[in-house]
């Protein structure tokens, strides 16, 4: 006898993924059809499987902290050099890299070492999961794919110079940067070159953005590239003035990034600024001038930018003066909504979960802040600058520092598992006695069948 299984749709996508559905016309169109579009263009629940978490790189997940608050140190795992690299998450283990060479896998619960390969030079490269396997560069010059599972090689592929730049994988394909001046398209399961394009000759550490039928790019020679995903043509080129170190964002018809990367031969000549550009044209809709370098690369949620500066100026008969912020600004306009001062550089790029922004800083902290007020939330203090980008999965924040440690925190006991490993749930028991259609189980107080523990 053949059981009938319900979906419930509503389960399955966001909110407002859903409510879009339900405002289309019965009838118009296949429900399965809608599914398999959203589940091909966004990363699955829990998952935040490449840098800036989706190959459009909005920095935003879906999944919510609850009570950032009460976030506590769970796990850390020392690794033998600084971790520059931004923790993926996929399934059950985050992956990382380390200027030790090594590319890790760990279990994201108890951040015990499942495997870990050894690359022939620094991984500040940030890796990319797709499928059953694991995408990363090195500064040896080559792009990695390893067997996520193992860690076993599957292929390597050589580029001219140190790859920098973390992977974007979408459909069949993996775009990255080399320092070599090209951008490169390899086929995700044989590393095989589908084609590469030269940018004007200078470093590409920027990370390639997808979207749609474009791949939009940033180099240090001053441009910033939009070229066709599927044959590396060029499409048109912005002149920024300035290098580029952050990577793009994309939300609507617009792309965001920032201009300018530190160098103390340029520091008078770097004015350094954030871009809104036509993703179809190429034409700056607007820009913020920051005054000085941006290497943290932006995230979109909503209305709104977030992005960290490093802003500079001089003082009359002093020294120059250099303040760091968390900023908020109008993502059609450019004007700021906030900004939080930090004590330190921030390359770190921001990571939007809910209502709170999470961050790191060169002052060693890694910041929760309100996204609608920029008021501090939560910090936690590292023995080392914090340039690594935070991961946000189901109710923990991964993220590594210069101190040599991937970091996990949490507002959940080590006792509870999250109900996607267990979608039914069933008579768990759930955390701190709350009961709801969705959240955590844990240990505290019963839940009655098919509900889940808020946290609240």
């Amino acid at each position: 006898m053949k059981t009938k299984t319900k979906l419930n749709v509503k389960k399955i996508l966001d909110n407002k993924t859903f409510q879009i559905i339900n405002n289309i016309a019965a009838g118009k169109i296949l429900i399965a059809a809608v599914i398999c579009f959203v589940f091909v263009g966004n990363a699955g629940a829990g998952d935040w499987p490449m840098f800036r978490h989706d190959s459009w790189h909005t920095g935003e997940t879906s999944d919510v902290i609850k009570n950032p608050k009460d976030l506590e140190l769970e796990w850390k795992f020392k690794t033998g050099d600084l971790v520059y690299s931004s923790p993926a998450v996929s399934g059950n283990y985050v992956y990382v890299g380390s200027n030790d060479n090594y590319i890790y896998c760990l279990d994201k619960n108890t951040g015990e070492l499942k495997w870990k390969f050894k690359t022939g030079s620094y991984v500040k490269s940030s890796p990319a999961v797709s499928g059953d396997y694991v995408y990363v560069g090195s500064i040896d010059s080559y792009v990695y794919c390893l067997n996520k599972d193992t860690g076993e090689l599957e292929w390597k592929f050589k580029t001219g110079g140190r790859v920098d730049s973390s992977p974007a994988v979408s459909g069949d394909y993996v775009y990255v940067g080399s320092i070599d001046s090209y951008v490169y398209c390899l086929n995700k399961d044989t590393g095989e070159l589908e084609w590469k394009f030269k940018t004007s000759g200078f470093n590409v550490w920027s990370s390639p953005a997808v979207s749609g039928d474009y791949v939009y790019v940033g180099s240090g020679e001053g441009y910033f590239y939009c070229l066709s995903k599927d044959t590396g043509e060029l499409e048109w080129k912005f002149k920024t003035g300035d290098r580029v170190w952050s990577s793009p964002a994309v939300s609507g018809d617009y792309v965001y990034v920032g201009f300018g990367y530190f160098s103390a031969q340029r520091q008078l000549y770097s004015k350094g600024s954030i871009h809104c550009i036509d993703k179809n044209t190429g034409e700056s809709k607007w820009e913020l001038e920051t005054r000085f370098d941006v290497q943290s690369s932006p995230a979109v949620s909503g209305n709104y930018v977030y992005i960290g500066v490093h802003m500079s100026y001089y003082l009359a008969h002093e020294a120059w003066k250099t303040d760091d912020y968390i900023q908020c600004l109008d993502k059609d306009t450019g004007e700021l909504k906030w900004k939080f001062k930090t004590g330190g550089n921030v390359r770190s790029s921001p990571a939007v979960s809910g209502d709170y922004v999470y961050v790191g800083s060169g002052d060693n902290y890694v910041y929760c802040l309100n996204k609608n007020t920029g008021e501090l939330e939560w910090k936690f203090k590292t023995d080392g600058a914090v340039d690594s980008s935070p991961a946000v999965s189901e109710n923990y924040v991964y993220v590594g520092s210069d101190d040599g440690y991937v970091y996990a925190f949490t507002t959940l006991k080590s006792v509870g598992s999250p109900c996607s490993d267990d979608p039914e749930c069933k008579t768990k028991n759930c955390f701190k006695g709350v009961c709801s259609d969705e959240g955590y189980c844990d240990a505290d107080s019963d839940c009655s069948s098919g509900q889940y523990c808020s946290g609240n």
